[in-house]
Parts: structure tokens; C-alpha cells; sequence
């Protein structure tokens, strides 16, 4: 079986030191990806008091989709966690500062050919917070990417600062693609509570609660990464104007991987038709679970537009699970092994090698 790609991944990861206004420094992860794309991703981790950094296992799957896709990735530890100066401002705008302070870092990177020119922030629980309210700031932003918005504890996270935070990320300009994605077991917002605090997000965004999912995405990582690798190839690579089919996001056993993340969803034609921009493509369980045809891969989905066009999709739970004759996530994309906030328990990774990819 040969290497999973997520060891070449990270041994071309740069490691840098990343200047602050204070005088101190961010560590950071650089991975540089194909130079014809002129786009960054920026990662941010979650809440660091709590154990949250850049080696998180969800950062960690995350940086393996993105920059096997061929984009710049940059993650990097808040001030005060692991190596970074300064210490966890707990009203969440010191964290703020740090997402502009990294931004500004990758524009005028120095170890790229060429600096990108558009920016991606993406951020897991905590991390969404600061690079949510961080977005409206800078001009390069071109899209923001939210896993498990902690929306219900928020108040606490900030110390009762949340109005500020989401004031922020509401004043993002109609330029910035959102996408929003949690589930529908989260431990620290309610399905409710996620939709009314999206609900007052302006378009264009994306919407998805994924069946069963916890904040921690116990056994649902490959889930997360499916729809997010979907909006990515329906909607982010239109928005920033990439060229080329789904085939050309980048060469190799890389684009067999971007692939077969793509078509873990193909089932469902309404989720298909949901991501497209300013949609909202809502997955909850129905109130009487439909039964789902695991050897045929059928789940059943049943769709109507809502009075602002907008489609919502409801599933069955047996979404969060593919068929058995579905292309699966590799290592790469899932990692075996869990940094701090683990979660309740260990998860058993989805192991398939790059060849068998290639057979699919």
C-alpha cells in the first residue's frame, strides 16, 4: 500500500514565524500549492484554553482537502497557543487581530513565487468566530468557511462581547461567499439555535446541517469533507473565477482523491441542485426516518423550493454513512490520529489507499 498523500502533504509544509504588531510571533504551517492558483486558504483552530490548535484532528482534515485540491493553505496557532506570544484574549478580538496579522503575512509572502491575491478563512468552532468577524476587514477576502459555529456559547467564549462578533461577520459584503456547515447533534448549539443565528447572515451563503453530527464530528468527518469538497467545486471555484472541470483541480492521484470526495454525495440530485450561489441546502432527519438502500446507494431525499428560491433537502440519517460501493475518504482527508479536543471517544479512520481511487 503506498504512503497516504497526507505525509507528502505535510513534509512540504513550511514552517514560519509569523511577525505581530506587538512585537511577538504566530507559528504557522505554510503549504504552497499550484502556482497557477491565486488563492489562499486560511485555517484557524479551536478555542486554545480548551486544548484547540493547528494540529487539530478537524484542521487537520481540512488542510488535507484544501491543499490537495492544489490550493495555498497557511494554519497557524492563536496568540498564546502552542509557541505563539501573548496569551487568549477571551473576548475573542485579540483572536481577530491575529486573523488580520496572518492575512496580511500571506499577501506579501515571501516564500511564494507569487502571493496570492485571494484569501479563504476558514475556521473550525472557535476559530470561525475570529475568522468570521475578521472577513468584513480585509478586501482580499473572497469566501468564509464556518465548521460548527459555537452560535450557543458564545457569550461565553467572548465574555459577553458575541453582539460584536456577529455583528461583524453580518457586515461581510455580498462579495464574500459564506459557507455554513454543523450538525444536527452538536453538543453546544442546537439545530435551532444554528438556523435563527444564519437566518440573519446576508447571501450569498451556504447552508448544511448534516444528520447525527456532533461538534466533534465523531464518525461523520468524511460527511463534512464531502460537502464541503462539493460547494468547493459547485460554487467557490465559479466565485473565484477558477477555470477547467471538476477533473482539472489538480493532477494525478490528488485529483482522483478531490473526485472521489466530490461524488461521496452523487445520490442525492437535490442536494447537487442546493449548491449553487446564495443558496441554503438544509439536511436534517425527517420526522419519520426513510429507509435507505445501502447495496443500491438510493437515499431517498425529497425537495421543494422555498418563496425565496432557496431549496432545502431533507434525508434521511443514513446519510452520514455511505454505501458500501461508494468511493470512501482517505487518510488524507481523515486523520487517524486526534490532537487536543478529541471528542468523546477514538475514531477508526477511513483507510483506502490512492490506487484503489484509481480503480473507482
Amino acid at each position: 500500500m503506498p504512503k497516504a498523500i497526507s505525509n507528502s502533504l505535510h513534509l512540504k509544509e513550511l514552517h514560519v514565524d509569523i511577525p505581530t504588531a506587538a512585537g511577538g510571533v504566530l507559528k504557522g504551517r505554510l503549504f504552497l500549492g499550484d502556482k497557477r492558483k491565486s488563492t489562499c486558504v486560511v485555517l484557524a483552530h479551536p478555542y486554545g484554553p480548551l486544548g484547540g490548535d493547528m494540529k487539530n484532528y478537524i484542521v487537520e482534515a481540512l488542510f488535507g482537502l484544501f491543499s490537495s485540491m492544489g490550493y495555498t493553505t497557511l494554519r497557524f496557532n492563536f496568540r498564546g497557543v502552542g509557541g505563539s506570544t501573548g496569551r487568549t484574549s477571551f473576548r475573542g478580538l485579540g483572536e481577530i487581530e491575529d486573523v488580520v496579522t496572518v492575512c496580511n503575512y500571506v499577501l506579501t509572502c515571501t516564500h511564494c513565487l507569487e502571493p496570492p491575491t485571494k484569501l479563504i478563512l476558514c475556521g473550525y468552532s472557535y476559530g470561525s468566530v475570529a475568522t468570521g468577524a475578521a472577513a468584513s476587514q480585509i478586501p482580499q477576502v473572497s469566501a468564509v468557511v464556518s465548521v460548527s459555529y459555537p452560535a450557543g456559547v458564545l457569550w461565553a467564549l467572548t465574555l459577553g462581547h458575541q453582539k460584536k462578533h456577529i455583528s461583524a461577520l453580518q457586515s461581510t459584503p455580498d462579495t464574500i461567499q459564506k459557507f455554513f456547515i454543523t450538525g444536527s447533534k452538536d453538543n453546544y448549539t442546537s439545530e435551532a439555535s444554528f438556523m435563527q443565528f444564519v437566518t440573519n447572515i446576508p447571501n450569498p451563503k451556504t447552508v448544511v446541517v448534516v444528520p447525527d453530527a456532533d461538534h466533534f464530528w465523531v464518525d461523520t468527518e468524511h460527511a463534512l469533507i464531502s460537502h464541503l469538497n462539493q460547494w468547493v467545486v459547485k460554487v467557490l471555484r465559479a466565485h473565484l473565477g477558477e477555470r477547467g472541470s471538476t477533473n482539472e483541480l489538480s493532477s494525478g492521484s490528488t485529483r482522483k482523491l478531490s473526485e472521489s470526495a466530490q461524488t461521496s454525495l452523487s445520490g442525492s440530485a437535490a442536494l447537487q441542485s442546493g449548491y449553487s450561489s446564495g443558496s441554503k441546502t438544509v439536511l436534517s432527519s425527517p420526522s419519520r426516518p426513510v429507509a435507505a438502500s445501502p447495496e443500491s446507494g438510493n437515499i431517498p431525499s425529497t425537495t421543494k423550493p422555498n418563496s425565496d428560491g432557496t431549496i432545502d433537502s431533507t434525508r434521511s440519517s443514513s446519510l452520514a454513512t455511505p454505501s458500501s460501493d461508494t468511493p470512501k475518504l482517505t487518510d488524507t482527508l481523515l486523520p487517524s490520529k486526534r490532537s487536543p479536543l478529541k471528542g468523546p471517544r477514538e475514531i477508526s479512520p477511513l483507510r483506502t489507499s490512492i490506487d484503489q481511487l484509481s480503480k473507482t
